[in-house]
């Protein structure tokens, strides 16, 4: 009751003409937030009504992740692990990584390629780069392959070795059209921001236990990394490599 009524007090002060204060007592607060809304001791009005806002989003991203779990959805997110063909992705998978939050453009150095030719190779990406200035500034590089048609999925992750390059990088890519002449198109390169995976050792701690890893699997459509522009063994897994499957289907077999 105490609280309550230095809370009424406070919102009394930033209270304007005319209009009756909104004040959400602790003890209505859902158990799960309880805990969250003693800890913030709000100083005034202004504090209090960030924390319930922090909290009420809380309780809307637990609803997503409850009603897309119970949807039964079974997709991925845009880095296939190898146990499917690249498609989709899962907000579910998005909202449950602690990683997945969310960085400056300043601190970014994973992006990806959209809208790649279908007749595109790993060895002709590598090509592309390094002609288009960019040998020596990239260490991560995965195209994905779809497993059933063993053609490129369009698009491919790259991480750049500083922010100053990704940005480069993306900046120089997005739009981009100067394909081989042997490829026979014209359409345009979109380039984004990897999502959720950022950095070197998210990508290959993300990998190096993947089904693509499995020794089934062609070199070709695996990631690889570089280190000074020449091409270094992947780390080990560290764990059993499960092949690749699609539902209850083997691929590459």
């Amino acid at each position: 009751q105490q609280q309550q009524q230095q809370q009424l007090q406070l919102c009394g002060q930033q209270q304007m003409p005319g209009v009756q204060p909104f004040v959400v007592p602790v003890c209505y607060i859902p158990n799960t937030f309880q805990a969250a809304a003693a800890a913030a001791q709000p100083q005034n009005a202004i504090t209090m009504g960030a924390a319930w806002t922090d909290m009420m989003a809380v309780a809307s991203s637990g609803s997503d992740m409850a009603r897309t779990a119970s949807s039964g959805s079974s997709g991925r997110d845009s880095h296939s692990t190898g146990d499917v063909a690249p498609s989709g992705s899962s907000a579910c998978q998005r909202f449950a990584r602690p990683h997945a939050a969310k960085r400056g453009e300043g601190q970014r150095v994973t992006v990806m390629l959209r809208s790649l030719p279908s007749s595109f190779t790993r060895s002709m990406l590598f090509k592309l780069m390094d002609t288009e200035g960019f040998a020596g500034k990239y260490d991560f590089v995965y195209l994905p392959i779809d497993f059933r048609t063993h053609g490129a999925s369009g698009f491919a992750f790259v991480n750049l070795v500083t922010a100053a390059e990704a940005m480069r990088f993306y900046r120089h890519f997005d739009g981009f059209a100067h394909w081989p002449v042997a490829l026979a198109t014209s359409k345009a390169c979109s380039v984004g921001w990897s999502d959720p995976y950022q950095g070197l050792d998210a990508n290959v701690g993300r990998y190096r236990n993947s089904p693509l890893m499995h020794e089934i699997v062609p070199d070709s459509y695996r990631p690889v990394l570089f280190s000074d522009g020449a091409r270094v063994p992947f780390p080990p897994p560290t764990k059993k490599i499960k092949p690749p499957r699609q539902g209850t289907e083997r691929m590459l077999v």
